[in-house]
């Protein structure tokens, strides 16, 4: 009897870190972040017309530490126009490439002839849209008024955080696994 005690106690113990654990790793992963802000403001599309959404009136400022996966890739939850999206973080990205899934989903809807920016990726050479991104957010970093490229449907399958947003902050650093944003 004892032993179904020990046992019975030992699995509430383990059982009541697993919620911490998990969310750990989804934070880990860039499929969960904790702070989130909403207030009125304007998103403006590539073609020039505006919609509302939400967003802090007050740049955040400060330092965000990411730390890679396994493969030594910084996954994360970026806050683009106030959505979230998963991102890679790219130092070899010149600018944000958003995927055309996330684009879509952030409102923005570029038509076939706004593909015009030549890139040369992996596959081979072909033409990204333009578009300028209201706020770009990562943990507590914040940049305002991003240049942002868009990839045309099925080229990226992830949004690609390029120098567009990187070079804006005043320091990003990696070190021993970690990822230092700082503004």
């Amino acid at each position: 009897m004892a032993r179904y005690l020990i046992m019975a106690i030992l699995a509430i113990g383990i059982f009541t870190q697993i919620p911490m654990l998990a969310s750990d790793w989804l934070k880990t992963n860039g499929y969960l972040e904790s702070d989130a802000v909403e207030a009125k403001s304007t998103q403006v599309s590539p073609n020039g017309s505006q919609s509302s959404y939400h967003q802090s009136s007050v740049k955040r400022v400060g330092k965000t530490i990411l730390k890679a996966n396994k493969n030594g890739h910084f996954f994360t939850r970026a806050h683009i126009n106030n959505k979230s999206i998963r991102v890679l973080v790219d130092t070899g990205a010149t600018m944000i490439a958003l995927s055309y899934d996330d684009a879509r989903r952030l409102g923005l809807r570029p038509t076939r002839s706004d593909f015009t920016i030549p890139v040369n990726t992996a596959n081979g050479r072909t033409y990204f849209a333009s578009a300028k991104l209201r706020s770009v957010r990562v943990g507590r970093t914040e940049e305002r008024n991003i240049k942002a490229t868009i990839a045309p449907e099925g080229v990226l399958d992830i949004t690609l955080l390029g120098m567009s947003y990187l070079k804006q902050l005043k320091r990003f650093e990696i070190s021993n696994g970690k990822l230092v944003l700082e503004n």
